[in-house]
């Protein structure tokens, strides 16, 4: 999500609930991350890496 106060988006609350569906035997082939910005490559690279997706299937919905 995105911080304004910071204005900086976070990646740990994606990385949190792809944690939890895991845990319920969920693993999820692609992301859509609803934001109020745009997602940069490298921000959608730290979610893919750590959320063991490929980069091309992270997606920003704005």
């Amino acid at each position: 999500p995105y911080v304004k106060a910071s204005d900086e988006l976070k990646t740990k609350p994606t990385q949190h609930s792809v944690q939890k569906l895991r845990e319920i035997g969920i693993q999820p082939d692609i992301l859509l991350c609803r934001t109020e910005k745009n997602l940069s490559r490298d921000i959608k690279k730290k979610i893919a890496l750590f959320c063991n997706v490929e980069v091309d299937s992270v997606f920003t919905a704005m």
